[in-house]
């Protein structure tokens, strides 16, 4: 804590009396409270909350008795005396008269965050108070001005008629009884500013790298919904007075780019008639965009989250608009004779029925078409997603086992093979236990699993993954097209974890579906951070780390090993990571009040994240000037990827790691990674290597021998003579006179 620190209450609660704080230090609550004080540093900075609030609004746990309580907690350690003096005295005495009106909860609810130019602003006063005897002041203001006043009661809606120029302008509410100040709040909102919208910094492309301007840019920032309480996404109330707060200390801090968008599992706020996203959602997004552009930050929004379900009825997907609602589901016989209905069918199937296609293109081409002209906003297609299941997210890829995919499976094994036997032959079965391209099952869950022994079937799990990947790269690439297709030249990009080099949807497939970028989010493989970074990027495309941030962990005793201080050096790690191996800059989860990802504390005041943050932007400013062109470097490793999406998943893992750590920690050197199914991207590198590949397909291998024979040298650090089913090829026998080394 900064020595010129000083005390003030929290936004709106000047009314309060101003004591000094002097203390030895400050301690840090965690859980559902707010601050209602702040030390604030020279910066402008609330750096700790020493006057923190507990209000117990509802029932909790141990049920009522608390119910209608506020707790008021002077958390510090004063310097000896300090009770004594004047200042201290008078802290208790606020502290103690606003702990005793009791659990108060005052908002200010407007319909829209962006209004229309000559539309009136309607402000709705939310109340509830042990006494709700006094009434709300309520102010128009512009910037400092206020330009309008009214009073309204709990419940009830003040309306301001004056004409408004587009531009930002806030609503502040005081609740007063008895004449005496008792709570405040803020709402803000814009007036329509089109102008405003369609400017600002263009956002592109140049080979390894993202351009602003046209000029090298390396995004450093976080993602961000709000620092209040309510929900992930802007189809509900929403307070564009805390986006323009933040917005603003964001810029302070470094911050260039922000990744918002909707966390759900159904959007279930969708117009049921039309499936597309409802007016009071695009004018809440239109105002978060709006502050976004007024502090120069960069916006990516991401319309789904996990699996891309605009709706769901109990039945399963929700209709197009205009169709039928699925049929209910008769009922059969159960125990006791009483009836049960008949196991559901699987949902459509999101990334391969085409109905569910068309449905999700709605919700998407509602936005994009409001907001194409934003030069400032690209679009994230789908966070973290896992194929195809959407009961099985996290777990790799699974199937739905809809007739959608059914059929794109038949379709896409009698696409790969030539012939009944040449799959019948690679899945070590006789053509006639398969029948036909038609009868050949989806691998049950188990067949995409290791097991030590008695599973023949996993050897298909391969194919399985492959046909994700691209069925995966065919849904991205139908929604790159419907995107562009309204006339929008915004960038796209799909937000994966570290899914995307592991075992789901891999980011050296779906880079090749259109997107302007690929990322990852570098969260779990803390032993593994470089490789990370390295193995996510695809050669000639840009890479961000989307989201990162330290996972709780707990000790043995139960005691937290990671907080903000013990995981400070993990987490400045995984940001700089972010620029490593020729990615693009990193991204921070998120700009919240939480305790273990937030960069605010439950009580609002700045982690000590902040500050490095600050210098993580500044530093990727200076940087950015450089970034005309990424150099490749004279190693690429060759991804096994036929081993990666086997069963064996975890041994490809464990190779690749260990390849970036011989390469980086102990011989110094750099590389570049290149996917064996991308192998077109190898370039011409003096030295390949390949980990512990087990088995390749032909056309990866004879793309090596080929670069061998033109001069580079290949280095096998293990088994490499098997195709991708584990079948031998006799190539280590085919090797003679070679530059290859086992």
């Amino acid at each position: 804590m900064r020595d010129q620190s000083t005390f003030a209450w929290k936004s709106g609660y000047g009314f309060l009396r101003t004591p000094q704080i002097r203390a030895r230090r400050f301690f840090t609550l965690e859980g559902r409270v707010s601050g209602l004080g702040y030390m604030v540093d020279s910066e402008g900075l609330e750096v700790a909350a020493p006057v923190v609030v507990a209000d117990h609004a509802s029932a909790g746990r141990g049920g009522d008795a608390m119910l209608g309580a506020r707790f008021v907690l002077l958390d510090f350690d004063p310097q000896p005396g300090y009770w004594e003096s004047a200042d201290g005295i008078a802290l208790v005495h606020e502290a103690a008269n606003y702990a005793r009106q009791g659990a108060t909860q005052f908002s200010l609810e407007l319909p829209f965050s962006t209004l229309l130019p000559g539309e009136t602003l309607r402000v709705i006063v939310h109340l509830h108070a042990r006494r709700e005897s006094g009434d709300v002041k309520l102010e128009l203001l512009s910037g400092t001005t206020v330009l309008e006043t009214g009073r309204a009661a709990e419940g009830q809606a003040a309306e301001f008629h004056q004409a408004l120029a587009p531009g930002f302008y806030t609503v502040r509410g005081l609740y007063e009884d008895g004449g005496q100040p008792r709570e405040a709040s803020q709402n803000g909102f814009w007036v329509e500013d089109e102008k405003l919208l369609k400017s600002g910094p263009v956002l592109g492309v140049k080979g390894d790298f993202l351009t602003r301007d046209g000029q090298p840019f390396f995004p450093v920032g976080t993602n961000y919904f709000t620092t209040e309480e309510n929900g992930w996404d802007f189809a509900g109330p929403r307070n564009a007075w805390v986006w323009e707060r933040d917005f603003a200390e964001m810029a302070r801090h470094g911050v260039t780019f922000v990744r918002t968008g909707v966390w759900m599992p159904v959007l279930r706020f969708l117009d049921p008639s039309t499936g597309a996203a409802p007016e009071r959602f695009l004018r809440n997004l239109e105002a978060f965009l709006l502050s976004a552009r007024r502090h120069n930050i960069i916006v990516n929004f991401t319309f789904y989250a996990f699996h891309p379900r605009p709706g769901q009825s109990p039945e399963g997907q929700l209709p197009l608009p205009g169709q039928p609602p699925a049929p209910t589901p008769t009922p059969g016989p159960g125990r006791g004779g009483r009836g049960a209905a008949q196991p559901l069918p699987p949902a459509a199937n999101p990334y391969i029925d085409p109905a569910a296609i068309r449905a999700e293109q709605n919700y998407i081409l509602s936005v994009v078409n409001r907001f194409k002209d934003a030069p400032f906003l690209c679009y994230d297609l789908i966070n973290e997603p896992s194929f195809s299941n959407p009961g099985r997210p996290w777990r790799g890829n699974t199937p739905n086992r809809d007739p959608a995919e059914n059929a794109a499976w038949h379709k896409w094994l009698s696409e790969k093979y030539a012939s009944l036997a040449d799959l019948a032959a690679a899945w070590s079965v006789t053509p006639e236990q398969l029948g036909s391209f038609d009868t050949a099952p989806l691998p049950a869950d188990a067949d995409l699993a290791f097991t030590r022994y008695r599973n023949a079937r996993a050897v298909r799990a391969i194919d399985y993954n492959l046909f994700a990947q691209e069925m995966f790269t065919q849904w991205v690439r139908a929604m790159v097209t419907a995107i562009h297709g309204t006339g929008s030249r915004q960038l796209v990009n799909v937000g994966q974890d570290e899914g995307g080099v592991t075992d789901r949807v891999l980011n050296q497939f779906y880079g090749a579906g259109g997107v302007s970028f690929t990322t990852n989010h570098s969260y779990w493989r803390d032993d593994a951070l470089l490789w990370d970074s390295v193995v996510a990027k695809r050669p000639g495309m840009p890479n961000i780390v989307g989201e990162t941030g330290y996972q709780p962990v707990w000790a043995l005793d139960g005691a937290w090993r990671y907080d903000e201080v013990t995981g400070y050096g993990l987490q400045e790690r995984k940001w700089a990571l972010g620029f490593a191996a020729a990615n693009s800059g990193a991204l921070q989860w998120d700009w919240a009040r939480e305790v273990d990802f937030g960069m605010k504390r439950s009580d609002g005041s700045a982690k000590i994240w902040q500050t490095m943050m600050r210098d993580m932007g500044q530093f990727a400013e200076k940087l950015a000037p450089w970034a005309s062109e990424a150099v490749p470097p004279q190693v690429a490793i060759m991804l096994p990827q036929s081993l990666q999406l086997s069963v064996r998943n975890s041994t490809a893992l464990e190779a690749q790691q260990k390849c970036v750590r011989a390469l980086y920690h102990y011989a110094r050197a750099e590389a570049y990674a290149v996917g064996e199914y991308q192998v077109e991207l190898l370039g011409n590198p003096k030295l390949i290597v390949l980990p512990s590949p087990f088995g390749l397909t032909p056309g990866a291998w004879e793309a090596i021998r080929g670069k061998v024979e033109a001069g580079a040298t290949l280095l096998v650090s293990g088994p490499f003579d098997d195709d991708p089913h584990f079948h031998p090829t006799g190539r280590v026998k085919g090797i003679t006179e070679s530059r290859i080394i086992q």
